[in-house]
């Protein structure tokens, strides 16, 4: 049992029928979400850190934003159907990739509104997951709601090609220069920024989006 005050975590006692302070030397902030892995090892949210528990053998592993979480406000933590842990917390939804047979190797990604979540700003005590699979997140702005096998990440990156210029509707070739400036370098720039003179005129820009694909031709068989 975790408590909200700065007092950590407790333990249930049978034989006294009581509860009483469990790794209190180690523990001793306030703990807001408790979660039993399916390899019975304890995880905790707290505002302080992401905190792993083996109680075998009382190994515990802390997790903060020196360690890559966008915070260390943990407000929620589920595992799905491979090992992984998806944690929500004040700044996005995490997942860490295998961490419950590999506690010890934080591997995470963190999702946010640009990945199709509702907000980036979850609550506590709003999480929960289904007989399907199926992780429901609760936030500021409502309920987000996927099963983890259907969230891909794409490992091609994208990239904004410019593919013509035109300033009055008339097309600038390659290498030529408007009042002095060379705006075209070869075909197929990619654009990370674009600046013109304030009296260039009427502009057109032709964008198109890429996914770059690069080939290992040593692997390839003609």
């Amino acid at each position: 049992m975790g408590s909200v005050e700065n007092v950590g975590l407790f333990q249930y006692n049978k034989k006294e029928n009581k509860f009483v302070p469990a790794f209190r030397s180690k523990i001793n902030w306030g703990i807001g979400s408790i979660f039993l892995d399916s390899n019975d090892n304890l995880w905790l949210g707290s505002n302080t850190c992401l905190t792993f528990i083996n109680p075998k053998d009382s190994t515990i592993i802390n997790y903060t934003k020196t360690d890559g979480l966008p915070t260390n406000l943990i407000v929620g933590i589920l595992e799905d159907d491979h090992k992984n842990l998806w944690i929500s917390t004040s700044a996005g939804l995490i997942k860490c990739k295998n961490i419950v047979n590999h506690p010890d190797l934080l591997d995470l990604r963190v999702y946010s509104e640009k990945d199709g979540l509702l907000n980036k700003h979850f609550f506590i005590y709003s999480f929960y997951k289904n007989r399907s699979g199926e992780l429901f997140f609760g936030g500021i702005k409502g309920l987000s709601m996927f099963h983890p096998d259907s969230v891909k990440d794409n490992p091609y990156p994208t990239q904004i090609a410019m593919t013509d210029l035109k300033i009055f509707n008339k097309s600038v070739g390659i290498g030529q220069k408007i009042q002095g400036k060379l705006f075209w370098r070869n075909l197929w720039t990619f654009v990370k920024k674009l600046s013109f003179p304030i009296n260039t005129g009427y502009l057109q820009l032709n964008l198109q989006l890429y996914i770059m694909l690069i080939a290992n031709l040593s692997d390839i068989n003609i």
